[in-house]
Formats: structure tokens, sequence, C-alpha cells
């Protein structure tokens, strides 16, 4: 038997997706919806107030770290509001010195990051709720692209086995 929090979270979540997605007017995936995605800014702040409000600059669960492992300093902004997966937001270094929305991960447990050569990979978890999979999204920004793309979307169902079994789901509906 699931909490009944759980299914509301994820309700909740699910039609904030939906209602982002209908007001741009964009059919895409949910990680393209965010309003603020490919814009820049002077920095982490100037992110935080545009995208949470002023209030979003004191708010004890929204926090901005260095994206690790990358040198060129990303930064993380990330919402930690308890009983959810946490929204990620990936800002990384454009003209001017500002820092740049690249990545919106709106629900993930997870986030790791890597670079080879000019191209950056994320790979972002959600944590699976009981009798509910988790899902896996991998994102790519090759060199020259302004944002990350997903590339690879799984639900990964531990309910048999601790290793999980995993099945491709189309990246447009993985968090349907």
């Amino acid at each position: 038997m699931r909490p009944r929090f759980l299914e509301t979270s994820f309700a909740a979540l699910c039609l904030g997706l939906l209602l982002a997605t209908a007001a741009r007017g964009d059919t895409g995936s949910p990680w393209e919806a965010h309003p603020q995605m490919g814009r820049c800014f002077a920095d982490a702040p100037a992110f935080i107030r545009a995208a949470f409000g002023e209030a979003g600059l004191e708010d004890e669960n929204i926090r901005s770290r260095p994206a690790k492992p990358l040198k060129d300093g990303s930064v993380w902004v990330i919402d930690y509001t308890p009983g959810t997966n946490y929204q990620w937001h990936l800002l990384q270094p454009g003209e001017g010195g500002q820092v740049c929305l690249t990545l919106f991960v709106p629900a993930a447990a997870q986030v790791e990051l890597s670079q080879k050569g000019r191209e950056w990979t994320a790979k972002a978890k959600t944590q699976a709720s009981p009798g509910l999979p988790a899902k896996q999204v991998e994102f790519k920004r090759p060199a020259g692209q302004g944002r990350f793309s997903a590339v690879a979307c799984q639900e990964i169902d531990y309910t048999k086995s601790q290793a999980g079994s995993r099945r491709k789901v189309d990246c447009a509906t993985v968090f349907d």
C-alpha cells in the first residue's frame, strides 16, 4: 500500500509540469519548459531571484553549490524542499562572466555530471516510491549547444531485484 502523500506529491509534480509546459506553448520535454531556460544571469543569486522570487534568496531549501566535477565555474541551484524529488538547475558560464541555465531537471534525487572533451553529460535519477519505478534520464550537451537535451530515458523497477529491471521509455513522457 502506497502512502497517500506520495501519490499526491507525484500528482502535484505532474500537474505543475503540465501547466508549465502549457503556459509556454511548449509540447516538448518538461526540462525544456523552465521559463528561465537558456537565459543568462549575473550570478546564481540573480537566477534564484528570477526563478523563485526575492524570497528564494532566504529560503533554506534553495541552495547553490559548485557543479563538481566540472571546473569551469558551473553552479548547481537545487530546491531541496522536503517530501519531493529535488529540482536541479545547472548554471554554466556564458559570455561576459554571466551564468546561463543550460539544464533543468524537474525531479531527481541525484544528478551526476561528467565532461568528455567539450561535451557534457548529466545522468538524473529519481528516488523510487513504493510500488513505482525509479526514472533515469541521460542528457547531453555537445560543444556549441546552449542547453542539454535528453538522449535516453529509462524506468527502473526494483520490486523484483535490487539491481532493478530497466525499460526504455519515451523521454517526452518519462514523468507522466
